[in-house]
């Protein structure tokens, strides 16, 4: 059965629409990932100071390339706000490399600080897991 060449019109459009979508979601993940990689810099003699407002750019840079994902996959995003909930609606294959970087790259300084710093870090380190 031949399809409607407006549905065809309607789909396209909305593809491009989604695509824009997720560009516009990760270009902000990323200025906000950046602007956190520039506060605790070397460079930013205030790094110290401005640990906490760092780790919330971070947790916003982290929600918007989730977002991002779940754009991608024609999935809603509206309204979530939690970094777990967005996380378990991305598919499989993405959960499983965001996984296997946690590994390689996450897991082994959250150790390193839990091997410094105790029992506070291992707080931390649980609500992560």
């Amino acid at each position: 059965m031949a399809r409607n060449p407006t549905h065809l019109s309607n789909e396209a459009e909305e593809e491009t629409i989604q695509a824009h979508r997720s560009k516009s979601v990760f270009q902000l993940a990323c200025k906000f990932a950046a602007t956190e990689q520039y506060v605790r810099s070397r460079d930013n003699p205030q790094a110290g100071f401005m640990a906490s407002p760092s780790m919330v750019l971070s947790a916003f840079a982290i929600e918007l390339f989730l977002k991002c994902l779940l754009l991608l996959e024609s999935k809603e995003i509206d309204r979530i706000h939690s970094l777990n909930v967005l996380y378990r609606g991305s598919v499989h294959k993405q959960k499983r490399r965001i996984d296997e970087v946690w590994e390689q790259e996450a897991r082994p300084k959250l150790d390193e600080l839990r091997r410094k710093f105790g029992f506070l870090t291992q707080l931390t380190y649980q609500m992560l897991l």
